[in-house]
């Protein structure tokens, strides 16, 4: 096989078991956190956008991109001689969609959800993506991150990621092997929070010992 195949469930399992490795690399060594927070962005967005896509992928794209794609289609439905072509749709903004996925929690009273992403979560979701975009978008000479910020986005990041895939509103069954991809992403889960403790216990020991 000289391809990869990819899907959106297994980038939510991937991103999330390399936010875990990550986490697990900073409790070893003393180095960026970069890929840490990047992983975790990625594990958030990837279920969202799951939890969003309820089949046509629709509710996950720009609103501008969704419009025009919805237009085409209407457009070859009512003439199939056109043989119109379809235009490239881009994913919505990271905010937008976790902005979405509250709306859509609400409307279809998912209390799995609504009672989970709470306002302080959404402060830290905010957090998580801004420092994210810096890091990506990295053009000081010197950067400073407290390390006890870089955990909580990261935790908020996992608590957005469990909750949406404990939803029965997440697409599990686009999965032929569902039960396993779901005990999958809660090992991984687990190894992030286990590895967040950690991580956490050794930022408060730094701060009582004065250093």
């Amino acid at each position: 096989m000289n391809y990869y195949e990819l899907s959106m469930l297994d980038d939510v399992i991937d991103s999330t078991a390399q936010t875990a490795e990550q986490a697990e690399r900073l409790n070893r060594i003393a180095c960026s956190p970069k890929w840490f927070v990047t992983a975790a962005h990625s594990a958030a967005q990837g279920a969202m956008s799951c939890y969003l896509n309820q089949g046509n992928g629709i509710a996950s794209w720009r609103e501008r991109d969704a419009k025009a794609w919805l237009k085409a289609h209407d457009e070859q439905r009512a003439d199939e001689t056109l043989n119109r072509e379809y235009p490239e749709v881009r994913l919505n903004y990271f905010m937008e969609l976790y902005a979405d996925v509250k709306r859509t929690a609400k409307a279809n009273h998912d209390e799995s959800l609504t009672v989970v992403l709470t306002e302080e979560v959404d402060h830290w979701i905010g957090a998580l993506n801004q420092l994210r975009n810096s890091f990506i978008h990295f053009q000081a000479n010197h950067h400073m991150v407290s390390k006890e910020h870089v955990i909580c986005v990261v935790q908020s990041a996992a608590t957005t990621v469990k909750a949406l895939s404990d939803s029965q509103s997440f697409p599990w069954w686009w999965s032929d092997e569902a039960e396993h991809s779901r005990s999958l992403l809660k090992e991984h889960l687990q190894k992030l929070d286990s590895a967040l403790s950690n991580l956490a216990a050794a930022e408060a020991d730094t701060k009582s010992s004065g250093h």
